[in-house]
Parts: structure tokens; C-alpha cells; sequence
């Protein structure tokens, strides 16, 4: 299994996905909501803990924009 490719947004652009989130869960679309919210690239520490907890499949299948934590744990962190 191998992740998303997902790049690092801008302020902006991170602003924009949750208030498009907002708006779907206010519409009741929450699967589409949490698709969204999960481009908006997670804290290197909270994904390094969620894989110490859940496995590195989880963070992949979930589809989570983890480029703060390839940049701050390099590249091949999830596999070690």
C-alpha cells in the first residue's frame, strides 16, 4: 500500500479545504467532509503518534496528507 501524494498548502489554500469541509458536514456530507479535511497536510508528531498506535497502514488507507511529517521524519519513516 502506498500513500497519497499530497504536497504542502498554502494558509490559505488550508483555510479554504476546512470551510469547504464546514459546509459539507452542515449539508450532512460528512465522508466528503473528512476527505477534505484530511488534504490539510497533519502535524508531523500526531502522525508519527498515530502510526505508533494505529500502523502505518492506517495512516495510508486513510489518506492523510502526511508531508510534515516526511519532511521533518525524512521520506521513509513510515516504513521504519
Amino acid at each position: 500500500m502506498e500513500a497519497v501524494k499530497h504536497r504542502k498548502l498554502t494558509l490559505d489554500e488550508e483555510l479554504d479545504l476546512a470551510e469547504r469541509a464546514l459546509d459539507l458536514r452542515e449539508a450532512g456530507k460528512y465522508e466528503e467532509a473528512t476527505k477534505l479535511i484530511r488534504q490539510i497536510p497533519m502535524p508531523a508528531r500526531m502522525a508519527k503518534n498515530l502510526k505508533e498506535i494505529h500502523g502505518k497502514d492506517f495512516l495510508i488507507s486513510s489518506g492523510y496528507n502526511l508531508v510534515e511529517a516526511n519532511e521533518r521524519y525524512g521520506t521513509n519513516w513510515l516504513n521504519q
